[in-house]
């Protein structure tokens, strides 16, 4: 089977040389090995040294010298907008805060469709539409997620933290800690006084 072993960015390989075209969606486009199949049926093996973020436009090198186009395939995606950009920003924090790859267009954010963070957006005042159409979210400068880094105690704690929210009032800030709701004032997180790496890290939520 032929192999893919290097890639390069657009505008920046002999397009002219393309054999032939690979359509993949976003979850197919951050890979390191796979085995894939042009859009003539070929197949061939991605076999890259490190994961690599392709984009539409992108070229992967194979063996025999040979390249083969990269297009990014329509997918189900959700375009947010709203009443004016420190809206905009509000949401974007929002998604930005649960990790989500989010994709930044004039005037508006694009992610993956999830009708649970449609609810969300919507709950927070914004507007929506869902066409089909590419997805290339915002990656790291060089192309790629940054390796994890564990920032130690307070950030990084014994406890699977994740979700973390405010109140309406910004007041209270809210989080999941092993799968329990917990609760901390933010001003007192901010302080450092019952930080989230301590014992009494904030209380739980049903108490």
């Amino acid at each position: 089977m032929r192999r893919a072993t290097d890639m390069a960015r657009a505008g920046q390989w002999p397009a002219e040389r393309a054999t032939g075209a690979v359509t993949l969606d976003f979850g197919s486009r951050h890979r390191r090995r796979l085995r894939l199949a042009a859009d003539d049926g070929a197949a061939f093996l991605l076999d890259l040294a490190k994961p690599v973020a392709l984009r539409d436009g992108d070229g992967l090198h194979l063996e025999d010298d040979s390249w083969i186009a990269v297009r990014a395939a329509p997918e189900a995606v959700v375009d947010i907008t709203c009443a004016d950009w420190r809206e905009l920003m509000r949401v974007a924090w929002h998604l930005g805060n649960r990790h989500l790859p989010t994709q930044i267009l004039d005037g508006a954010l694009r992610i993956r469709n999830d009708h649970v963070i449609v609810d969300m957006v919507r709950g927070l005042g914004a507007e929506h539409r869902q066409p089909t159409a590419a997805f290339a979210p915002e990656r790291g400068a060089d192309g790629t997620w940054q390796a994890p880094q564990n920032l130690g105690e307070p950030v990084n704690t014994s406890g699977i933290d994740f979700g973390a929210g405010l109140s309406g009032d910004g007041s209270i800030l809210f989080f999941s800690r092993d799968g329990e709701l917990m609760m901390i004032s933010l001003d007192a997180a901010l302080a450092g006084v019952g930080t989230l790496g301590g014992e009494d890290a904030g209380q739980s939520a049903s108490d």
